[in-house]
């Protein structure tokens, strides 16, 4: 009788602690592998909180096909084909992007397949889902992508003929979604070989999935690949399609069984063990030695019923030891047969969920150490171990970082083990979400394989005025890479959290890092590049304390940064006491409440000392949030000397959002809706009402909300703002099973907007984000399930606009997010990166391309210029007024009012501070003035209009049309 021994922590701390003393390199001998292990490990202490639900269904409402509901295989292969055929014809870009990977090249990312050549034990083999093919000279200490080689980096299996042969097995199908269609998987394209030690490989003719119509369609997903021990030419697979045998490598094949298989795994006998997935109602399938065709034996495995998903593995020394491990979310028990599969016992029951945290449908994995025939391991979340020995099931690693040597990434999908183990060295491999760990001494310590390993799947990001990338992941945290690690390309360090989210560098203070992890959860503010991080929600935005036991947003909750150095609509005021007396016309630096950043004044009147004036700070900082319960935004986010004062600006539940240049609009993507939110602009905390009957969450004047209809019915993905003019707005959707998924419109500042599908020759697939270049409105570069994309006449008629596939150099893989530095290169606020642009893939890492990289700044510091709130009694009233506004003819018109004969100056300042147009009026009576601008010469934007009466001024923003 099988007895779970009891998980102690306690005194046994000091053994722990004492362990991190100790360096245990790999191949130790076995003396030192089976030291007495007393320590045991209590599971609340290692317990994994990031589940894989919230994943799925994120891909799945960005994915599916928006008439079934469902993510459909034959749409997915469809796009596939479609990408692939468009290559083949269209050979060269139109922007002809350059692209430099900037890693992390040591994070990794979902690993279902590794292999170990079994003619060199240095080369291995390892596949990302959705990153590609790796190689290793090294033992795994290190690796080279091979991936862009191949046309589909969805890498699910791989293994090595008899004679040396690989094969590679592409499409994930283990990434489903509750209702069982494809969530987090990437369709494949059959299966690739090699017959040169892996130096090239070629694609399967026979496995390329054929029938585009049919989500049936065989090849699809290639969930394992199995080789028989002694003809060079057999090959299992364990398809969507069936379990497919070839008896000629490849060339031909046939199907030994029907339905769909998740695992196939054959003995040094030649025995056969497959495992079908049915509706829910997994089976098991066993072909012994000599026999030509397969036997169900689910019958012969107790309680078997109702299990998902099943694993098997067959003990190398003795084949007749074999093995099953059936899940239902949760252990639903562990077999062993003695006797080659005819008859099974339960070696652990079902209960608890210590393993697999509800997601062993997910992740699954099971071995038999090659040296112990009653030893096995399995792994789901957690990595778990039983032993006949004396009957034990003992967790034999952690999904925390302490102590560092036992911990291995959550969620465990392949282990292997070495060809020589037990012999020479007791090596084993661990592929996991986090890509692969590597044990060398029988499972007593472990560490990460990752160098060069770039295949961090990442949700969102961000880029620092140094050029310095962040981002979220899946599973991963979120990496932030300086230049300063290992490598040009290593984390430097890791922001914590489980699922990371949106990541925010800060431009005016670049010590300031803003992020979050999952739902919203978690997010916090640093000071101090990640370190001394506190809370950046605060409870009233929140269900429930604002951690990551709570689901605050959406699973990538948007949060998005807008910053200017010289916000001439600012309603903030700095109140400045003389220290000493300043003469008329004097420049005094002053420093702004956000980060201290300095800005001159133009002081207008002479100063005696402790004389007070009001000076409007010009450098203003906008942090925006879409939680469940709506739209929040604060302008105090670079104040951690207190708790930031977020407001609520409208009660949508954001999914993407994006400010226009000038901080005045934010876009936001709700569902399939758009909304504009107009006025934020000179917003003050008493324009915002608390009071919300029926959820509405604007009850003033000051902001408008207005929802732009562009005729969708898709998931909005992706949201583009034209730096230069936010009438121009770039849509970008999701879902298949619609033709349409880039719109764009040139007046979504107007009532009613009008936007044009710009899809043109572009393969139906989801578009996950896009941007409008700011040096040319026409060209608009988009980030799609397929790598990046790109226009060069966006604007032209609709069925004029062409694409062209921007992969030089880029991988063809999911890409989430792009974006383009916008602040210019400046030597007061440090910029060196402006016009760069910025990728963040799902399987490859971060990328970035330099093509429209502007000049440094080689100038002196030139502050910008604040303005004098009028604190101290000079007699001057203003009152002005601009119109109209919009104006759209080429004139403006200001009425403006005086309380005494002065001087008067009307300056135009474009959203960047530099002033356009400077009219000198001369002397003004007192009493009312008209005074009509001709503005023909200016662009389409928004500009800033300054009244100077007398040296003092007030500002307002004026919006050209043309």
């Amino acid at each position: 009788m099988m007895k779970n021994k009891n998980i102690l922590y306690g005194s046994s701390i000091l053994i722990l602690l004492s362990a991190l003393l100790l360096v245990i390199p790999f191949g130790i001998k076995e003396s030192a592998r089976y030291s007495p292990r007393e320590v045991k490990f209590n599971q609340a202490y290692s317990k994994n909180s990031h589940g894989i639900a919230g994943a799925l269904e994120y891909y799945h409402q960005r994915r599916k096909n928006i008439n079934t509901g469902k993510v459909e295989i034959a749409d997915m292969l469809k796009a596939e084909r479609e990408v692939a055929d468009f290559g083949s014809v269209n050979k060269s870009s139109s922007l002809g992007l350059d692209w430099i990977e900037m890693g992390p090249n040591d994070v990794g990312g979902r690993t279902r397949a590794i292999l170990i050549d079994k003619n060199n034990p240095s080369r291995m083999y390892a596949g990302s889902v959705s990153g590609g093919l790796y190689i290793s000279n090294t033992g795994g200490f290190s690796w080279v992508a091979y991936d862009d080689k191949m046309n589909n980096l969805a890498i699910s299996s791989i293994c090595q003929s008899a004679n040396g042969d690989i094969y590679v097995g592409t499409g994930e199908n283990l990434g489903v979604y509750p209702n069982g269609v494809v969530g987090s998987g990437t369709v494949g394209r059959g299966i690739f070989k090699s017959t040169d030690n892996g130096a090239t490989f070629d694609s399967l003719p026979s496995t390329v999935p054929s029938d585009l119509d049919d989500n049936s369609t065989a090849w699809a997903f290639v969930s394992r690949l199995a080789a028989d021990p002694f003809d060079n030419l057999k090959i299992y697979a364990a398809t969507n399609g069936g379990l497919m045998i070839t008896i000629d490598g490849g060339g031909t094949w046939t199907q030994a069984i029907s339905g769909t298989y998740d695992d196939v795994k054959v003995g040094s006998d030649g025995a056969v063990l497959a495992a079908r997935r049915n509706n829910n109602d997994a089976k098991a399938y066993l072909l012994k030695p000599g026999e030509s065709i397969f036997t169900e034996i689910t019958d012969s495995l107790p309680g078997v019923g109702g299990a998902h998903r099943l694993e098997m593995a067959i003990a190398p020394s003795d084949p007749s030891y074999m093995y099953c491990c059936a899940t239902s979310g949760s252990l639903h028990n562990l077999y062993q047969s003695k006797d080659g599969g005819t008859t099974w016992n339960i070696i652990v029951p079902e209960g608890g969920d210590a393993v697999f945290s509800d997601q062993g449908s997910y992740d699954l994995a099971l071995a038999v150490f090659p040296d112990d025939k009653e030893r096995v391991i399995v792994g789901g979340v957690e990595l778990y171990a039983w032993s006949a020995a004396d009957n034990t099931w003992d967790l034999i690693a952690l999904t925390n970082g302490f102590p560092p040597h036992l911990y291995v990434h959550a969620d465990k999908h392949t282990i292997v083990f070495s060809h020589s183990y037990g012999v020479s060295d007791y090596t084993f491999f661990i592929g996991t979400d986090g890509g692969v760990y590597a044990s060398g001494d029988g499972g007593n310590t472990y560490a990460s394989m990752n160098t060069g390993y770039s295949v961090t799947q990442f949700y969102a990001m961000g880029t620092s005025r140094e050029g310095w990338v962040a981002g979220g992941t899946q599973d991963n945290g979120n990496p932030f890479i300086d230049f300063t690690g290992a490598t040009t390309k290593s984390q430097t360090r890791n922001l914590p959290s489980g699922d990371g989210g949106y990541m925010q560098f800060s431009v005016i203070d670049p010590q300031a890092f803003f992020w979050e992890s999952q739902n919203g959860g978690s997010a916090r503010r640093s000071p101090e590049m990640g370190s001394g991080a506190g809370d950046l929600f605060v409870n009233s935005m929140c269900a429930g304390p604002c951690d990551e036991g709570y689901d605050e947003g959406p699973w990538v909750t948007p949060l998005v940064h807008w910053e200017s150095f010289n916000d001439l609509s600012s309603t903030d005021s700095i109140q400045f006491v003389a220290d000493q007396e300043y003469a008329a016309g004097s420049t005094i630096i002053i420093e702004s409440r956000n980060a201290s950043y300095p800005f001159k004044f133009v002081n207008p009147t002479a100063l005696s000392v402790n004389d007070t004036i009001m000076i409007q700070d010009i450098v203003s900082s906008k942090l925006l949030a879409c939680l469940y319960s709506g739209v929040w935004m604060t302008k105090d986010v670079l104040d951690f000397s207190k708790e930031p004062e977020w407001y609520k600006i409208s009660g949508r539940i954001g999914t993407c959002a994006e400010f226009s240049a000038d901080g005045d609009v934010v876009y936001i993507g709700s569902g399939s809706d758009v909304y504009r939110i107009s006025g934020l602009l000179g917003i003050k905390p008493g324009d915002l009402s608390t009071d919300e009957p029926n959820g509405s969450a604007i009850l003033n004047t000051t902001l408008t909300e207005y929802e732009l209809d562009f005729g969708n019915s898709q998931q909005v993905n992706g949201l583009g703002v034209d730096p230069n003019d936010a009438d121009n707005l770039l849509i970008t959707t999701g879902n298949y099973g619609s033709p349409n998924h880039v719109h764009l419109s040139s007046n979504a500042l107007s009532v009613p907007t009008t936007f044009n599908s710009i899809q043109g020759n572009l393969p139906e697939m989801p578009v996950y984000d896009g941007i409008i270049e700011m040096h040319n409105p026409n060209v608009v570069v988009i980030a799609t399930e397929y790598g990046i994309w790109s226009t060069i006449n966006a604007f032209d008629t609709p069925a004029n606009v062409t694409w062209t596939n921007e992969s030089n150099g880029f991988p063809r893989v999911p890409s989430f997010m792009i974006l383009q530095q916008t602040h210019a290169n400046n030597s007061c606020n440090g910029v060196i990166n402006a016009g760069n642009i910025y990728v963040c893939t799902h399987g490859r890492g971060i990328w970035r391309s330099e093509n429209y990289l502007k000049p440094q700044d080689t100038s002196a510091c030139d502050l910008p210029v604040g303005i004098d709130e009028s604190s101290i009694t000079s007699g001057v009233e203003i009152d002005f007024h601009l119109y109209p506004n919009p104006a759209s003819m080429g004139i403006a018109n200001i009425s403006y009012n005086i309380n005494r004969s002065s001087s008067v100056n009307i300056k135009i300042y474009s959203i960047s501070g530099q002033i356009v147009q400077d009219l000198a009026l001369g002397k003004k009576s007192f009493g009312q003035h008209k005074e009509t601008i001709d503005v023909t010469e200016l662009k389409a934007g928004t500009y800033f209009v300054s009244l100077v009466v007398d040296g003092y001024q007030k500002t307002e923003r004026l919006v050209l049309l043309r």
